[in-house]
């Protein structure tokens, strides 16, 4: 007999008709709706409440199940800037399936995860603090500030520009906000003029100026904007700078 679709409420009113003891065996053959072998199956898969309905077939099952796809979220959310590679490494190395980037491509798109910018944010950043601080600088004209930092250098490894986010979320990747190795330099009288600061906007207004100092070497840097002041008012004479910090900052005391 060839193979054909058997309807399944056919299939399952001949059965019943057979188990009630309606029909016969060789009676329900002849009625030519399935074989010997298929009323053999049926009979075994048979229950109190009827036939069971065949299970449609879904394709070849997915290599990411439920614990890998809810892995794949969490490994993401601890590190946005993962690559596909990176990924797929992860995944083996927790037991799980070897994968493909072009499967973990698909796989992340069906998730509605895209590639996008990275937030950069410090461990030790506060956002409630960070958002009193906006509110509070509002009140200030953008004339009345200004910024000066000290000369150094940061020796922190580079970081990767995008990472992945569910659409319409930003992708933030958390890491400390300090410097591994700083390097600063009090500039003297000679190349004081090639010092950065000396780009500060000082002589666009005068009024307000706001000096905020926290760090080890805020003493040593408090001067400068002053003595930057100093010089656009025409006093270029400076005196050596000591070496000692008590003594430096009696000298930008008194200066």
């Amino acid at each position: 007999m060839p193979y054909r679709r058997i309807e399944h409420s056919s299939k399952e009113l001949l059965i019943k008709l057979y188990v009630e003891g309606f029909l016969t065996r060789d009676e329900v053959l002849a009625v030519g709706v399935f074989s010997n072998a298929t009323l053999h199956r049926s009979l075994k898969k048979w229950n109190g409440t009827g036939l069971p309905q065949r299970l449609h077939s879904t394709g070849r099952p997915r290599k990411l199940g439920t614990e890998d796809i809810a892995y794949v979220l969490e490994r993401l959310d601890q590190c946005a800037d993962l690559m596909l590679d990176e990924l797929a490494s992860n995944i083996r190395s927790v037991g799980g399936p070897q994968v493909s980037k072009s499967l973990l491509s698909r796989t992340l798109q069906r998730l509605d995860i895209t590639r996008k910018r990275v937030k950069r944010r410090a461990l030790e950043a506060d956002l409630d603090q960070e958002a009193a601080c906006r509110l509070r600088m509002a009140r200030y004209l953008p004339e009345q500030l200004i910024f000066v930092d000290e000369s150094g250098f940061d020796s922190r490894t580079a970081h990767r520009r995008y990472g992945w986010a569910p659409a319409g979320h930003r992708a933030v990747q958390t890491g400390t906000g300090k410097r591994a190795k700083q390097s600063h330099t009090d500039p003297g009288p000679d190349d004081w003029w090639n010092h950065r600061t000396q780009d500060l906007p000082l002589n666009r207004k005068r009024g307000c100026l706001l000096r905020l100092s926290d760090s080890a070497s805020a003493a040593a840097h408090d001067a400068v904007p002053r003595t930057w002041i100093r010089h656009r008012h025409g006093q270029r004479s400076f005196s050596p700078i000591p070496q000692d910090q008590a003594a430096r900052q009696a000298f930008w005391m008194q200066n």
